[in-house]
């Protein structure tokens, strides 16, 4: 198993998204591998359909913050 410190020795000094240093990488990087397992593991628990609700409303979100998309809430799948 890959160390933490191991993981993150060859981040990189500069965000490429915004040409900052970026101290936050390593965070950043935990965060997306702990998003992977969790989809992974509703996809393994659930199925595809249940994962697919979820990631709609996931991507939904990710606009909404990013892009100030007041029209993404109105995208989130309805039960």
């Amino acid at each position: 198993m890959t160390t933490h410190a191991a993981r993150h020795s060859t981040a990189p000094a500069n965000d490429t998204e915004t040409g900052t240093d970026d101290k936050d990488f390593p965070l950043r990087e935990d965060i997306r591998l702990l998003g992977r397992l969790l989809g992974d593991t509703v996809r393994e628990q659930e199925g595809d359909g249940v994962y697919g609700v979820i990631e709609s409303v996931r991507q939904a979100s990710v606009r909404f913050n990013r892009d100030d998309d007041d029209s993404a809430p109105a995208r989130w799948p309805r039960s």
